[in-house]
Parts: structure tokens; C-alpha cells; sequence
């Protein structure tokens, strides 16, 4: 689990200041939104912890949007 921290902080540490003095706000945004994605799978890939599989969590959001209530 340390390395998996160690890693993401190095890709943060250097890709934030890139972003950021390059005035590049709404990419830093993109960016922290993907990289905190990325480091709670990572993290819970780590700690071996049971996850969905991808076809799962796509299963879900169709089902979720393909649903027409009665009436």
C-alpha cells in the first residue's frame, strides 16, 4: 500500500505545478478528478479488496438510465 502512495504522490507532484503555472485551471480539475479515481482503485486493488468488474458497474448505469416508469 506505501508504494501504491508513493506513486500517486510523485505523479502529483509533478504534474500539479506543470498545470498550474501554466494557468491551466479547468485541466487541474480534470486531472485531480481522475487522479483521485485512479488512486482509490489503486488502493483498493492493494489491499486486495473485491471490486466490480467493469461490465458490472456498465450493467448498472444502463439499467439505471434505461429505466421508463409505468404510467
Amino acid at each position: 500500500m506505501i508504494w501504491v502512495i508513493a506513486v500517486m504522490l510523485v505523479i502529483l507532484l509533478i504534474e500539479v505545478p506543470i498545470l498550474f503555472r501554466s494557468k491551466a485551471y479547468r485541466e487541474l480539475l480534470y486531472f485531480g478528478f481522475l487522479w483521485l479515481l485512479a488512486f482509490v482503485y489503486a488502493s483498493f486493488t492493494a489491499l486486495k479488496a473485491p471490486l466490480p468488474t467493469v461490465v458490472d458497474v456498465l450493467q448498472y448505469i444502463y439499467s439505471q438510465v434505461n429505466y421508463f416508469p409505468p404510467g
